[in-house]
């Protein structure tokens, strides 16, 4: 999973202009929710890490995302808002629960492992 989340960064992060990296994030968006559709939490939230760690709030980069695409932006939260620990991770859990067929669950590594 460390792997995922530095790859996502890099692939944001190697465009140098403003717009090309929101329509990179765009496409991160886009794969992530394939991988919610899958039930791929593992992968999801290294993708939503990746997507995080490569803009903050208030960055130009994502400001520039969520004008061109509140639709993305907004699916975005709501899975940060799932993977969130708030209540020893309550909305995963349940969503874990509600899960119908297979899924690949999020193992949260606690600081093990370091990106990049």
């Amino acid at each position: 999973m460390v792997y995922h989340d530095c790859r996502v960064v890099s692939l944001i992060l190697c465009h140098d202009k403003v717009p090309r990296r929101a329509r990179q994030m765009e496409k991160m968006v886009d794969i992530a929710a394939k991988l919610r559709a899958l039930n791929n939490y593992s992968a999801l939230r290294a993708f939503v890490a990746g997507i995080n760690s490569a803009a903050y709030p208030g960055d130009e980069t994502m400001e520039l995302f969520k004008s061109r695409s509140p639709e993305h932006a907004k699916n975005l939260r709501s899975w940060e808002l799932l993977l969130q620990q708030l209540r020893a991770h309550r909305a995963y859990r349940l969503a874990l629960r509600n899960t119908k067929g297979a899924c690949i669950p999020a193992l949260y590594d606690f600081g093990f492992f370091r990106c990049c």
